[in-house]
């Protein structure tokens, strides 16, 4: 091989490597969405108690977060 398809054949596995990857991400934010449209509409979210945290935050300050994110 030369070099030359050498860098090719190098350049194209990265790309088909990154390509992977933002699938990969990709369904990770989409069942991130999904998650977070059940919660908003779900009738649980009536039953968590407002003090409960999670990472120092409470349940309405990450619903208030999650609304602000859809404004976007």
């Amino acid at each position: 091989k030369t070099e030359e398809s050498e860098v090719t054949d190098k350049i194209k596995k990265r790309l088909n490597e990154n390509i992977v990857n933002l699938h990969k991400v990709n369904r990770t934010l989409d069942l991130g969405a999904e998650n977070l449209k059940f919660w908003a509409a779900n009738d649980m979210k009536n039953y968590i108690n407002s003090n409960r945290t999670l990472d120092g935050k409470t349940f309405k300050e990450f619903e208030k977060y999650y609304l602000d994110c859809l404004r976007l």
